[in-house]
């Protein structure tokens, strides 16, 4: 039998990322000898001081930002949850999406002159498979099962199943090959090069383009034990930059953050739902507890500068992302139309051929996580406010996470980080690894092998459109929010910033604006 082989090429046509201005400084370890640098504004910022500031093993927020302006990936994925290219010029896939070929631009040059080849991609995926969980990156290799440069300019991932949205999982550092020692030396390929490093101490950031002094072309960087001594600095006027995550805001930690933009994340909140419960296997009682727990009323009474409210699995600011129209005029009059009255205690009942049946279920919760117990709560008393009698049942961690691998409770609150290649199958699909409810759809796991096998941007999106139609229906889960956190700034020193990309927030820092 003759096989044919049948390509298909995504060509990657936004180059802002990779963008190679030589005429800038661009190759040189230090500034223009003629640039003075005394004359130009400094920003504090700071980071984490963890693992010698290796790019492949630095795990904190802070830590990874900073060194997103030393070292470029591959490819970013924007606030819309475009994947887009960076150091990468195209991809194509081919058998059946299971082989990803990479084609890398030609006009990068290290900090030091020296050009970037697929030696240093293959260099950077073999450190951190040799590093493992060690490293944050190594999750984003479960499905590779074979990697290899292809010329010096090209390079093949090999995949265990298809994945098309494969291309957004490589957004990790490219580093320089062997330049990860007992020492790190900080070449890269970013808009800023390191002019000075002092251990454990600071860090000084010079701009590759210091023509215009209203941008951003020097930062101080200070390496801290942790987020507090950070969060006190801000305070003190001290750090002029930094990402405040909704769990740092929500503890109390900073509440002076005035200044702001927000940037989207792929963290989600959802009620899993036990579909082996006699009541909530009705997908139309599903769909009423989701218009109760209405995710915008919940966010704006718990996070409302930390959340934007989720309709789907699918965050609201993805370029691919629907709304749920489906609306109801009376809650208390659709739940009469599913012929559950109320009884002397206010509690909805249905009257079946078993018996009459309440409407009262529990709600499981990390009770280690105190921000969880209070939204766990707010969502009970909302339910109970329809004649839904809930109650929270709060959790040692293990024993909360039994209970969900064993099916054993009604509604759960849960969160996740759903992955930047868009599959959803661990949350959708009927063997899905966090499919706590137990939904199986023939038509999900199909839409599901579709969106995993087509590269094709707008095929692939009127995939994920119908599945998001075929969740409104079915209601799987009850979504609740996706998180958001803050770029906080000092509006005296800096303009309002346009962000960069969910995996790259300060991409493009060196054109933001200074007063």
């Amino acid at each position: 039998m003759k096989i044919i082989a049948i390509f298909l090429t995504v060509c990657l046509l936004f180059c802002g990322c990779g963008k190679t201005d030589s005429g800038s400084g661009e190759g040189s370890s230090q500034a223009p000898v003629h640039y003075d640098l005394s004359k130009y504004q400094e920003i504090n910022m700071y980071a984490i001081r963890e693992n010698n500031l290796n790019p492949l093993l630095v795990s904190s927020e802070s830590g990874r930002l900073v060194l997103s302006l030393i070292f470029r990936p591959l490819f970013t994925v924007d606030q819309k949850f475009d994947c887009l290219p960076c150091l990468a010029e195209n991809v194509t896939f081919s058998n059946g999406c299971k082989t990803v070929d990479i084609t890398l631009k030609k006009d990068v040059l290290w900090d030091d002159g020296s050009s970037f080849t697929s030696s240093d991609v293959d260099y950077t995926v073999n450190k951190i498979i040799e590093y493992g969980e060690e490293s944050p990156y190594f999750q984003y290799f479960s499905n590779v099962e074979g990697y290899a440069a292809n010329g010096t300019h090209g390079y093949r991932f090999n995949l265990t199943s298809a994945d098309a949205g494969f291309p957004a999982l490589l957004t990790f550092p490219i580093v320089k090959r062997n330049s990860l020692g007992n020492s790190i030396k900080f070449i890269g390929t970013g808009d800023y090069t390191v002019k000075e490093y002092k251990e454990y101490s600071s860090l000084l950031l010079v701009s590759k383009n210091l023509e215009d002094k209203t941008n951003i072309c020097k930062i101080k960087v200070s390496l801290l034990p942790d987020n507090s001594s950070a969060f006190s600095g801000y305070k003190l006027g001290q750090i002029d930059l930094f990402k405040l995550s909704a769990e740092d805001a929500l503890s109390g930690s900073v509440d002076e953050a005035k200044s702001f933009v927000s940037s989207n994340t792929n963290r989600y909140s959802f009620l899993a739902v036990n579909h082996a419960s006699s009541l909530l296997s009705d997908p139309a009682l599903r769909r009423i507890i989701s218009q109760i727990t209405s995710a915008e009323t919940v966010t704006k009474d718990l996070a409302p500068d930390f959340a934007i409210s989720a309709d789907s699995m699918v965050n609201p600011a993805a370029h691919f992302a629907i709304k749920n129209e489906a609306s109801y005029d009376d809650l208390k009059i659709e739940l009469d139309s599913l012929g559950y009255t109320t009884d002397e205690s206010g509690t909805r009942i249905k009257k079946t051929s078993d018996g009459n049946k309440k409407l009262i279920f529990d709600i499981i919760v990390n009770g280690e996580n105190h921000s969880k117990v209070i939204a766990a709560q707010y969502i009970a008393n909302l339910l109970s406010s329809y004649g839904i009698n809930t109650t929270v049942r709060e959790l040692e961690y293990t024993v909360y996470t039994d209970a969900l691998k064993s099916g054993s409770f009604d509604l759960a609150l849960c969160e996740t980080a759903i992955s930047l290649n868009n599959d959803y199958t661990f949350l959708l699909g009927s063997e899905g690894s966090m499919n706590f409810g137990g939904y199986s759809s023939k038509k999900a796991d199909s839409l599901l092998t579709s969106i995993a096998e087509t590269p094709d941007k707008s095929k692939r999106t009127e995939y994920l459109n119908q599945l998001q139609t075929l969740f409104f229906k079915d209601m799987p889960h009850i979504p609740l929010w996706f998180k958001s956190s803050k770029i906080v700034y000092n509006n005296s020193l800096i303009k309002k910033p346009v962000l960069g990309g969910i995996s790259d927030d300060f991409g493009g820092i060196s054109t933001w604006k200074l007063k």
